[in-house]
């Protein structure tokens, strides 16, 4: 019952998505591109699983590898296929999309070949600034096992002048 398998599937990531209760069908349809028609076929108990475009758009939107999400939904010859024909799924990248990116971007600049040392200099600065502001809150907002009793309370470090 590959159907109800792929039901089960978006009900579970629905309620991940749209925290406890599953939130609103039109929400969860929203953030997966569809009608709120088409993912309510979807999650009936005739269950009709999406397209591959919004299969792989399911696996984005869930967090899920593809391959899960392609066998939730019934299509296990085709990653068996995929898998045959070009190996297993990659881990993900160790970087966001974003710091990859900036990375790429970075890389660009150097390589063209253009002494642009000073706004190099300036981006990495930022970043560098950016990161201690980062350290400093968390530093200064340590929660303690007391907060669970209802009260906030906050460690805060001494600093060195």
């Amino acid at each position: 019952m590959p159907h109800k398998r792929f039901a089960r599937f978006l009900r579970q990531v629905q309620e991940r998505c749209t925290g406890t209760g599953g939130g609103s069908v039109n929400d969860f349809a929203k953030m997966l591109g569809v009608l709120p028609s088409h993912l309510s076929r979807a999650m009936g108990t005739n269950s009709r699983p999406f397209d591959l475009d919004g299969l792989f758009n399911l696996a984005d939107v869930s967090g899920e590898p593809a391959e899960i999400v392609l066998r939730a939904a019934g299509k296990d010859k085709l990653v068996d296929s995929i898998r045959r024909h070009f190996g297993p799924p990659q881990p993900p990248p160790m970087h966001t999309a974003r710091a990859m990116n900036m990375l790429k971007l970075w890389e660009e600049i150097e390589a063209s070949g253009v002494d642009d040392s000073e706004g190099l200099a300036v981006a990495l600065w930022v970043l560098e600034r950016t990161l201690a502001a980062v350290r400093q809150r968390q530093s200064t907002r340590r929660v303690t096992p007391k907060a669970t009793e209802g009260h906030r309370v906050t460690r805060h470090r001494s600093r060195a002048v």
